[in-house]
């Protein structure tokens, strides 16, 4: 967070995960054949971490937001002097946040080290329930901010563990000057029965930790038994195939209904370097257009090239690629690779794909992936990860960017920000901030690349203007 916002125009390799409605694609919304009725099961708060078979369910909230210590001037002073860093003042300190319910906070960010008290009042109540030192949210030894739920690294603090509340919740910092924050929540409809967060927490949400707990420590192996209910049939095949320059091969065709809980694709270094020329495509329900085309390395979430993310989602481990994403589905499934190259030696695909006959229920959206690039970016306009319409959300990016001027990432000044229904829904404070890192250009912040369950730094060399992130939302 250094520098000022406005910076010569950079280069931009982009891949943003979405799991959405039929109607961003301009379907009908109809659940046709094959599809499972919703099963009206209500998973909110800390049950949500270990229930990823509800990734692709269409969310119940009604709106999403983010508090955050951003400039609403537009100018860089997003938490530097702290004047725009909280509500207002009582004498207990400062309000960063006064959030009404029933809703459920999902993320806290911190990029400073601060050793101020931080409490939470839940429900309009005259004490908190929570009052601990901001620290001690992110150690990870102390109850219920446990890691890996809760860490830091890359010059910025994260706390994943869902704080639930029915009528409000209000945050103060003990202090006189605060600076920078971000915390993400949701808002569900009136009357909408939500437990408040109990301290100390109740046998069902101390068993739902430690179950997340342990699902999070996995990140990098196969964690498709945490993508479907037990007993669903999961059953892995095993493809071999040779893909020559300027050829198609399937990797998955497949008629009925079911989905995709995990894809693994090796070996990663067949698809290394920064030619880009090997795509991936999945097709789902007799679509013309590919639901995902991107290229493997980028899709992977590869850094230049490099393969760098080992993320519980997404990922490379020990030379192999892996997606465990539930990519539901109706009537039909393809998955494919294609090479662009003109000419070169094969690549001898190897592939897993794991599979449970559980077609798309009617509350579910299909997965897509969107790539986009600009190189150069236009100077003085915002780069747009992704414009849609529709129902659905977005679970998660990832970013390259390249800066044209060698020595500089001055380029990462910038906030990011999400529109949701015509409304800034995400003011954000800063590049970085945004993968849950912090202070780049700082030694032994955001300098090296880090891997955590759902962000982290792709890489960062300053000499070249290269950096960039992932997060899952």
């Amino acid at each position: 967070m250094q520098g000022e916002k406005r910076r010569r125009p950079m280069s931009l390799g982009i891949l943003t995960v979405v799991a959405t409605a039929l109607s961003v694609l301009g379907f009908t919304s109809c659940s046709g054949a094959g599809s499972r009725p919703s099963v009206g099961e209500r998973v909110l708060g800390i049950e949500e971490l270990t229930r990823l078979d509800l990734l692709p369910r269409l969310k119940q909230s009604v709106k999403i937001g983010c508090v955050s210590s951003y400039d609403p001037t537009g100018e860089n002073d997003d938490g530097f002097s702290g004047e725009y860093s909280y509500i207002r003042k009582e004498p207990e300190g400062l309000v960063i946040a006064d959030l009404q319910g029933p809703g459920i906070i999902y993320r806290i960010h911190l990029p400073s080290p601060t050793d101020e008290v931080i409490e939470f009042y839940f429900d309009g109540e005259s004490k908190p329930r929570i009052s601990r030192k901001i620290p001690e949210l992110f150690v990870g030894n102390i109850w219920p901010f446990l890691s890996p739920l809760v860490g830091a690294g890359v010059g910025g603090r994260f706390c994943y563990v869902p704080l639930t509340y029915q009528r409000s919740c209000k945050i103060i910092v003990k202090t006189e000057t605060f600076h920078f924050f971000q915390i993400n929540c949701a808002r569900f409809p009136e009357g909408f029965a939500i437990p408040t967060f109990q301290d100390p927490p109740s046998e069902d949400f101390r068993r739902h930790l430690e179950d997340a707990v342990k699902l999070f420590g996995r990140a990098g192996s196969d964690i498709t038994d945490a993508l479907v209910p037990a007993d669903s049939g999961i059953k892995t095949t095993a493809v071999k195939e040779i893909l020559r320059p300027g050829r198609t091969v399937n990797l998955l065709k497949r008629s009925g209904p079911g989905r995709i809980l995990g894809l693994r694709l090796g070996p990663a270094a067949a698809f290394a370097g920064g030619d880009r020329d090997i795509l991936i495509k999945m097709y789902w329900d007799g679509a013309r257009e590919p639901a995902v085309e991107c290229p493997v390395s980028d899709f992977f979430g590869y850094s230049f090239g490099d393969p760098a993310v080992r993320s519980l989602l997404l990922g490379t481990a020990e030379g192999t690629n892996y997606i465990y994403f539930p990519m539901p589905f109706e009537s039909f499934a393809r998955i494919e690779l294609v090479s662009e190259r003109a000419d070169g030696p094969a690549v001898d695909v190897q592939t897993e794909i794991v599979f449970a006959p559980l077609g798309k229920a009617v509350d579910e959206g299909r997965f897509y992936a969107r790539w986009r690039r600009e190189n150069p970016c236009t100077e003085g306009k915002p780069f747009t990860y992704l414009r849609t319409s529709g129902r659905g959300h977005v679970v998660g990016m990832i970013l390259q960017a390249q800066g044209l001027e060698t020595g500089t990432t001055g380029f990462f000044e910038g906030d990011d920000r999400a529109v949701i229904d015509g409304e800034l829904a995400i003011p954000g404070t800063g590049s970085e901030d945004s993968f849950n890192g912090g202070w780049y250009d700082v030694p032994g912040r955001w300098e090296n690349r880090g891997s955590f369950p759902l962000s982290g730094c792709l890489d960062y060399k300053k000499p070249l203007a290269r950096t960039g992130g992932y997060r899952w939302l």
